[in-house]
């Protein structure tokens, strides 16, 4: 089990992390990942229902594995509009898109109607979290 401090190392080829309890926020795991997008970092972080995740493209994504929500946090290392909020009580997301897995395809539907596909997301991770 990785702790916070852990993860702020040198990531290798991909990184996976557990989050225990007292380290736990949202807004602070998709800063991590934005992060990891922004460097070209490959990182894996799941939190409850959620899973976020950087690729070595520069994309970052944050995804509801329950509903199949998802908010593209970085794009080709850009930092996207997001919104987080979070209290000692819950937290709210504005999911900006749903996505689906299709065979080695990530496919993105954003609420405009916009469809996306990409192909080397790190599926296996994705499809291990999605349980």
């Amino acid at each position: 089990m990785s702790s916070k401090g852990d993860r702020h190392n040198k990531a290798q080829e991909s990184r996976m992390n557990v989050v225990r309890g007292e380290d736990l926020s949202i807004k602070g795991e998709a800063e991590y990942i934005v992060g990891g997008a922004c460097k070209g970092e490959a990182r894996f972080v799941t939190l409850g229902p959620l899973i976020f995740f950087s690729t070595d493209t520069c994309d970052a994504w944050m995804l509801d594995r329950k509903d199949g929500l998802a908010v593209c946090l970085a794009r080709g290392g850009e930092r996207q509009a997001y919104s987080i909020c979070e209290s000692a009580s819950g937290y709210a997301i504005e999911w900006n898109g749903r996505f689906e897995l299709l065979n080695e395809t990530f496919v993105y539907a954003d609420n405009a109607g916009n469809v996306r596909s990409v192909l080397g997301y790190p599926m296996a991770e994705i499809r291990r979290a999605l349980g």
